[in-house]
């Protein structure tokens, strides 16, 4: 026997020796064929570093001669145990394949994108105009695409180009730009003598890890060992290939040879080891460095694009032998401790179970002696189990007839136990007579037909006079041959059953009534989409009662489900409001729709349906009046504006036209240089009405009726048509010289031939055409009153403005004036143009007529009645005399430009000039001495101290001192208020010298006058 042990022993030793000595077989899957992108696992091979762990290794090209080999794919599947991947190793983990990550070999990116050198790729943006070769999902178009979107560039809309790998398609011009990687798409470029462009992610802060050497889940578990000894000659693989890459690379060459042929092989291979450099950092980075945030961020990347869909666990997609070993450790004392825990237990268990035993044993033994006291004790359970019962038992011996009646059964009815005789007629006796048919013929038949058990329901009579409703049922014992011998049952009282019945049929009532009157038209769908009710509410609205038919063809006249339905959230228990518009009757509903829970687990809807359609016509009533409000709200805030800026204009043309006139003075006539003077001077005249026009239009000036002529004002409109309206459109001038004077307001001319002009313009905007100005003077008679509606015979200017365009249609010619009203799109005009056009036409009692036709255009005649008694010239052209003076000035202005201006004017007309740019002190200077000063000349805008309110200080000290206001905003104080508060004189900026020093001269004359009346 020993001899036996001793053998098996030698032999069990013996084979765990062979174990141990034979060498590990794996497998490793390359990615691609052999080349000097995986130079660190042939190293470890040919130079013994696998050998020395004790591994035998076998190195697989991707290569096949049918197709190219996933690594992912390989090692996730058992085919091999080792494989080199990069971002398709979280692929495949999201997907399920339980791959880990034991060593980053690159530690960029190796993807790039490249173009020709004479193709414009500078910037992610470029892809959207570029024909892209992309296999969409590859492993570097995940790259592109988180890349566009970190841009905000979407993904799909880079068409996908087909291509070949390598460059030739971009040689053909089938593609402008390809993928490849940084080791081999340059090389095979410069072989065929291709200059590229180059794009790389990792520019846009896109970098992923590249090559990174990944296992199994299940050869972890089965043997970390192994995978630790694999992951350790591999670096050290790694280490010496990039210590000797020239070396290496030409073993490459010589011994393994490429599916696909190259010319020059080694220079390949050379190639790749001096970029394989750069990509992993060598040696400035651990070769095999492994950063858990940087694979977490791809992984975020994968995410953002939907390549990926579930959250990742770092702990398990990144290989750490310490930490595994250490949760392995703690694993085992756990199990360990648990195992002695268990053992404790059993023990204990054992010695119990021992006693139990034994205890149990003696228990038997007493059984047997107290069987009959078990058996008493459970009769007297049973009795009070029934007298516990909510239902009353009862017994009936058939054979014997025999009653037992339950002190429950007593009680039901209002009596004690056997009160009355409790033979089988007293139910009989006691049950309500309309009952008796009913019961009789339910037990009978029970009874007579072989069944098992019955119920009815009756009435039994109270000791106190009532009835008791009750549910009897009763189970029936046969004999062997099948006949009744006996019923044992009991009697439920309904009474409160009764009373929740009679509740609920009230509660219904009183909700259906609810329903019956509520003016929203309601009803209840079936979860099979049929009509269970309507309110009269939603049968007047269909004009019948549908109950029974699809709620789709009842409701909405629809053969199918409505597209707005909602019952899928209603099942969930959800209440949803909906809003839509009925086909039925095209009326607008806001649809309230409502869960109802039934018995059997289903869910019905209740919808309420309320007809919005009138508030509806309200809202966007509302909002168009809302809208019409904004539009004038703009109109007066741009007015506003304009008013502000024509302000500003006034200040920069005061000194404009006051050193003018100065430079007028002094310049003979004749000299050309005056010539060109003049023009300066004419030009600002002219931008001295334009801001008067301006500040008319913001309501900062009020409306000033004067004599002019038409013709001036349809000179400025048509060089500024001309200069912003395209040379489509002809500018024909048909103005006649000979027209008379009118009374009326430049600024409104101005606004009527504008206004005109512009939809003239707009009619032919499109297909161009001519735009005709016209004016001439008419006469009109009594007939014309009539037949044209003028307000009186005589004589009118006629501003006659047409076009060649689309034409009026005769359906809202009667509205063209009517205000807001407009054809035009939104945001070329808002409806008050032509309205303004009429209102100021008639305000000056003239008349505005138009002739239209469909596709051949449109003319507008305004008729201006011509003021009698004038003739064509509206001046005299007579020069002013601009008188001067000797008295002394007091000049009060914050701007020193003003200061300068004013006294150079003064001084050459001889007034004594006295100037401060502070209205305080000046106060105090006039104060000191108010009789050293003849006049007083201040600005109304100053700070500290306003004109008008220095002016009232200065009024206080010297009554009789004249002040001459000046300003360039109305609003601040018109002329009236002026006058009103003491002030003599009151002038608008710009200041034209005439007008300056013939106020001066008439204040100063006055006050010289009044003091000589004094004398007097």
């Amino acid at each position: 026997m020993i001899k036996k042990i001793f053998l098996i022993v030698m032999f069990l030793g013996i084979f765990a020796c062979n174990v141990v000595w034979a060498n590990d077989k794996v497998i490793l899957q390359l990615r691609w064929d052999h080349q000097f992108q995986f130079a660190g696992y042939y190293a470890a091979q040919w130079n013994g570093y696998y050998e020395e762990e004790g591994i035998d290794v076998d190195i697989k090209s991707a290569v096949t001669p049918k197709k190219i080999l996933s690594a992912v794919e390989e090692v996730g599947s058992g085919r091999a145990d080792f494989g080199v991947g990069a971002a398709d190793i979280l692929i495949a983990k999201d997907q399920g394949t339980p791959l880990v990550i034991v060593a980053s070999i690159f530690q960029h990116s190796a993807s790039a994108f490249y173009s020709k050198a004479t193709t414009e790729l500078h910037s992610p943006a470029d892809f959207l105009k570029l024909r892209v070769a992309r296999r969409v999902n590859d492993l570097i178009d995940v790259e592109l695409q988180v890349m566009l979107k970190s841009e905000g560039i979407d993904p799909d809309k880079v068409k996908p180009y087909p291509h070949q790998a390598g460059v030739q398609h971009l040689i053909d011009d089938k593609v402008d730009v390809v993928p490849g990687y940084i080791f081999s798409f340059p090389f095979e470029a410069k072989e065929k003598g291709i200059v590229l462009n180059t794009l790389r992610l990792i520019e846009y802060d896109i970098d992923f890890y590249g090559d990174s050497l990944f296992t199994n889940e299940k050869l972890i578990q089965k043997n970390q060992n192994l995978v630790e000894r694999f992951t350790k000659a591999s670096l050290k693989g790694w280490k010496y290939a990039m210590e000797n890459r020239e070396s290496v690379a030409k073993q490459i060459t010589e011994k393994l040879p490429r599916t696909a042929k190259l010319d020059d092989t080694l220079a390949f291979n050379l190639y790749q080891s001096k970029k394989l450099a750069e990509l992993m950092h060598n040696p400035d980075i651990e070769i095999g460095h492994i950063n858990p945030d940087r694979w977490e961020r791809m992984y975020g990347h994968l995410k953002s694009i939907n390549i990926v869909k579930h959250s990742i666990n770092i702990d398990e997609l990144i290989f750490n032998p310490s930490k595994r070993n250490l949760i392995k450790s703690e694993r085992q004392k756990r199990i360990l401790i648990e195992l002695i825990v268990l053992f404790l237990i059993g023990l204990l268990i054992a010695i119990g179970w021992t006693k139990f035993l034994r205890i149990k044993i003696k228990e038997k033994t007493q059984e047997l002696s107290s069987a009959n006291e078990l058996l008493r004790k459970s009769e007297e359970h049973l009795q009070l189990v029934i007298k516990g019962s909510s239902d009353a038992p009862w017994d009936w011996d058939l054979i014997s007839n025999e009653l037992y009646y339950s002190p429950q059964w007593w009680q039901q009815i209002g009596y004690t136990d056997n009160e009355l005789p409790a033979d089988a007629s007293l139910w009989e006796k006691l049950r309500h007579p309309e009952d008796a048919e009913h019961v009789n013929s339910v037990f009978r038949g029970a009874l007579k037909n072989n069944a098992e058990s019955y119920n009815v329901e009756f009435r039994l009579l109270h000791k106190d006079g009532h009835y008791v409703p009750v549910l009897s049922r009763g189970l029936i014992t046969r004999d062997k041959d099948g006949n009744p011998i006996r019923v044992t049952g009991t009697n439920m009282d309904l009474t409160k059953l009764k009373q929740i019945e009679e509740s609920l049929r009230k509660s219904e009532a009183k909700y259906r009534s609810m329903m019956e009157s509520i003016t929203d038209s309601v009803y209840i769908c079936s979860p099979h989409a049929t009509v269970e009710y309507m309110n009269p509410a939603m049968i007047k609205r269909i004009g019948r009662d549908a109950t029974g038919e699809s709620c789709y063809k009842a409701l909405h006249n629809l053969n199918d489900k409505c597209k707005w339905c909602v019952f899928d959230e209603v099942r969930k228990g959800k209440t949803v409001e909906t809003t839509i518009v009925s086909p039925l009757d095209n009326r607008n509903y806001r649809i309230s729709n409502m869960p109802i829970f039934n018995d059997d687990g289903t869910v019905s809807k209740m919808s309420i349906f309320r007809d919005i359609t009138d508030y509806l016509s309200a809202v966007t009533e509302k909002q168009k009046i809302e809208s019409q409000l904004q539009q004038t709200q703009k109109m007066e805030a741009i007015g506003t504006l304009a008013g502000g800026i024509a302000h500003d204009f006034n200040n920069i043309l005061v000194p404009v036209i006051g050193y003018t006139e100065i430079l007028l003075d002094e310049i003979p006539e004749g000299t050309p240089i005056r010539e060109s003077v003049e023009e300066i001077y004419s030009a600002s005249m002219r931008a001295k009405n334009l801001v008067k026009q301006i500040l008319t239009f913001s309501r900062k000036e009020e409306s000033t009726l004067v004599l002019m002529s038409i013709k001036h004002i349809l000179k400025e409109v048509l060089a500024l048509l001309r200069s912003t309206i395209p040379t489509t459109i002809a500018i024909k001038n048909d103005v006649s010289n000979n027209c008379g004077l009118i009374e009326a307001d430049p600024t409104q001319i101005h606004q009527i031939v504008m206004n005109l002009a512009t939809n003239a313009y707009h009619a032919m905007e499109e297909t161009g055409g001519e735009l005709t100005v016209g004016l001439k003077e008419i006469t009109l008679d009594e007939h014309d009153i009539m037949t044209h509606g003028f307000v009186s015979s005589g004589r009118y200017a006629c501003l006659a403005i047409a076009d060649t365009g689309t034409g009026i249609a005769n359906d809202i010619k009667d509205k063209i004036f009517d205000p807001f009203f407009t054809t035009k799109e939104q945001g070329k005009g808002t409806g008050m143009g032509l309205s303004v056009v009429h209102g100021i036409v008639k305000s000056m009692g003239g008349t505005i007529n138009v002739y239209s036709e469909l596709g051949k255009g449109t003319q507008f005649s305004v008729y201006f009645p011509i003021a009698e008694g004038f003739s064509q010239k509206e001046g005299s052209g007579v020069k002013e005399v601009i008188q001067g003076g000797s008295e002394r000035v007091l000049i009060v202005d914050d701007e020193l430009s003003m200061i300068k201006l004013e006294t150079t004017m003064l001084e050459r007309l001889g007034y004594q000039i006295t100037s401060h740019n502070s209205s305080i002190e000046a106060l105090e200077i006039f104060r000191a001495n108010p009789d050293q000063f003849d006049i007083v000349i201040t600005d109304m805008t100053m700070p500290n101290m306003s004109g008008d309110k220095l002016s009232v200080e200065l009024k206080k000290i010297r009554p009789d001192i004249p002040i001459l206001l000046c300003t360039g905003f109305s609003t601040m104080i018109s002329e009236e208020k002026a006058l009103s508060i003491g002030i003599d004189g009151f002038l608008m900026k710009p200041i034209i010298m005439a007008d300056f020093s013939k106020m001066i001269r008439n204040l100063l004359d006055i006050q010289a006058k009044g003091e000589s009346d004094d004398i007097k």
